[in-house]
């Protein structure tokens, strides 16, 4: 067994949920998976997303949200409604990939902002990578590690170790030096170095999860979430990823 303590980010099972959200979140309870990562609620309510998680015993690791969701206008609804969830940690799920480095420094100062608004309220925030930000603008560090360094200690990361990897960057190395700012963990596989295509954990060949898994808790990270973008059948794909972490 690789971990028994992960969960699912919920675009990976976006179709599902739209058709049926109760019957998918109770699919993923019986795969295995301990919590959820939201991506919208699709037709509930925060208290019923809530209630139908209590009742399987999904814990609510965390929310993704988008730069729109954390304006002056929309921060309340957005505070009320992670408050309902019990949700105590949000994502900006992307950026723009900034394109110099006066963009980082811009992007620096918005996650700041954010981090400000949201600890305020007794909520961490993280920052979701893709792999555009493990490009480099000075010929030396990648925009990720800047956007780290560049940011106050409130600023968290959730490091998507596939498209880390994808882009260029090595997880394990990231996730070794960076610790005490990263708290959540995307295991996202990908088909190869030169198709940017998601995959199940068993059919890529961009990350080694067990290896990553092993780094990750040598260092006290443990919360695991399992993305997979894309999927002709997203059921059967985060079956195959909570199998494959569970060694079946």
């Amino acid at each position: 067994m690789i971990t028994d303590k992960f969960g699912i980010q919920m675009f990976s099972l976006r179709r599902s949920f739209d058709a049926n959200a109760q019957k998918t979140l109770e699919s993923v309870a019986k795969m295995g998976y301990k919590g959820v990562e939201a991506a919208g609620l699709g037709c509930l309510s925060p208290s019923e997303y809530k209630a139908i998680c209590d009742e399987l015993g999904l814990e609510i690791y965390s929310a993704h949200l988008g730069e729109n969701d954390l304006t002056d206008e929309k921060f309340g609804e957005t505070v009320d409604m992670l408050s309902v969830l019990g949700c105590k940690r949000a994502v900006l799920a992307w950026i723009k990939t900034p394109d110099s480095l006066v963009g980082v420094t811009d992007a620096c100062n918005r996650l700041n902002k954010y981090a400000e608004m949201l600890c305020s309220e007794g909520i961490e925030f993280h920052f979701h990578n893709h792999d555009g930000e493990m490009k480099t603008l000075d010929g030396e560090k990648s925009i990720l590690e800047q956007l780290i360094e560049g940011t106050s200690e409130k600023v968290y990361f959730e490091l998507d170790t596939g498209w880390c990897n994808f882009g260029g960057g090595d997880s394990c190395d990231i996730i070794s030096r960076y610790a005490d700012r990263i708290k959540l963990i995307h295991l996202k596989q990908i088909k190869s170095q030169n198709e940017r295509i998601t995959t199940e954990f068993e059919n890529g060949k961009v990350i080694d999860v067990s290896q990553i898994v092993s780094v990750c808790k040598k260092v006290g990270i443990d919360h695991f979430i399992v993305e997979q973008d894309n999927s002709d059948d997203e059921m059967l794909s985060a079956k195959m990823n909570a199998d494959y972490l569970l060694q079946k």
